[in-house]
């Protein structure tokens, strides 16, 4: 087995500030997180230009939560040669208060990724409404 990375063309996306992440999201992210009835958990991944160079749906879950594989994360991330990275998952339910498990989880990937020198940029919380979502920056809980 071999792993290889094949990249299909430059990067499209520059993110320069928080509204150029949200207009990101927006556009392709967001319309399968708004309709979805279960928990889904993205990652995008950036070099050190603040350019795109990986979107992925990592996980697929439940109601009220989705596995998160942190070393799957990681390999992405190193493979795709990103050193930031920006998470983003849904609440069906409409509530964008973190759960206890969503700050940890963050706890978990920041600690984890820290080790390859990849930072986590953000977490962002959507609701079923795209124009309502929770940033961990803002909120004071990413320093």
């Amino acid at each position: 087995m071999a792993i290889r990375l094949v990249r299909e063309r430059s990067p499209r996306y520059k993110i320069t500030a928080s509204e150029d992440v949200y207009e990101v999201c927006r556009q392709l992210i967001f319309p399968k997180l708004v309709d979805s009835h279960v928990e889904r958990f993205f990652f995008v991944g950036l070099n050190n230009q603040n350019q795109i160079l990986i979107i992925d749906e990592h996980s697929t879950g439940g109601v009220n939560e989705s596995r998160i594989y942190i070393a799957e994360i990681a390999k992405k991330l190193l493979l795709s040669n990103c050193n930031q990275v920006i998470l983003i998952h849904n609440h069906p339910s409409g509530n964008l208060r973190p759960s206890s498990a969503d700050e940890m989880i963050t706890i978990k990937l920041r600690e984890a990724l820290s080790y390859f020198e990849i930072k986590v940029l953000d977490h962002l919380i959507v609701s079923e409404n795209a124009s309502d979502f929770l940033s961990f920056k803002e909120q004071g809980l990413i320093a």
